[in-house]
């Protein structure tokens, strides 16, 4: 038996079997474009159906889980149509004459530098949640499916982190349970595993040992611990 130490969410325990996640959205490439007025106008319509998405997302959470959980989504919605991340996208194609897939993605590693740098740690954790938002943004402009846990059977996900988003996965209810090896409790994610009543480990040390798909383990989160049967 191994024990591993994090940070738990909520007051409950869990045994189960580890699945892996790792994110494959990856860098988008920068290609160059002639035409800067039709990438803008690109990058506004793959908002414009982002923002939408975000609202279905919003009223399906807030059926299924409350307001409080539901106000996650609502406050993408705003941070998606804030005039600054806008301006600062079409800058970027503007002045670098790149296409929008790559100014959405250095636009969102600018402001998610911005809220790493903040002192208080909430609004720190918000860089999470423009990630989040660029990514949905990134996809329709790629016509592509964001990367999501694929789960065949009750499972608890081990993964670096986790987005509201990849949380409200078609399966759900597989997610027995969460490791995180960076994230916080501050995090929108880690709101939202609460609502959903999912035991959560974050920041749990997992240096220098690998723990392979479908390892027997115990998640604590009233004790923080990781316990490899």
């Amino acid at each position: 038996m191994k024990t591993y130490y994090g940070t738990g969410v909520g007051n409950s325990s869990v045994s189960g079997k580890l699945v892996h996640y790792s994110r494959t959205n990856g860098v988008p490439e920068a290609r160059s474009i002639a035409d800067t007025e039709s990438e803008k106008s690109r990058f506004r319509l793959a908002k414009f159906i982002a923002v939408g998405e975000l609202k279905c997302l919003y009223e399906k959470t807030l059926a299924e889980l409350g307001e409080s959980a539901a106000m996650i989504f609502y406050i993408h919605q705003i941070m998606l149509e804030d005039d600054t991340y806008t301006d600062m996208v079409c800058s970027i194609i503007d002045g670098r004459k790149i296409n929008a897939e790559r100014a959405v993605y250095d636009t969102c590693s600018t402001l998610a530098g911005v809220f790493e740098g903040l002192d208080d740690g909430y609004m720190r954790e918000r860089r999470a949640d423009v990630w989040d938002i660029s990514e949905r943004v990134i996809a329709i402009l790629k016509s592509d499916s964001r990367s999501y846990p694929v789960l065949s059977e009750p499972s608890i996900i081990l993964s670096d982190d986790l987005s509201p988003s990849e949380l409200l996965l078609p399966e759900k209810e597989l997610i027995t349970g969460i490791v995180l090896t960076k994230g916080s409790t501050n995090s929108h994610t880690a709101i939202l595993a609460l609502k959903m009543n999912i035991p959560m480990l974050v920041n749990v040390d997992l240096t220098g040992d690998t723990l392979a798909n479908g390892t027997a383990v115990t998640i604590d989160t009233d004790k923080g611990v990781l316990i490899i049967e």
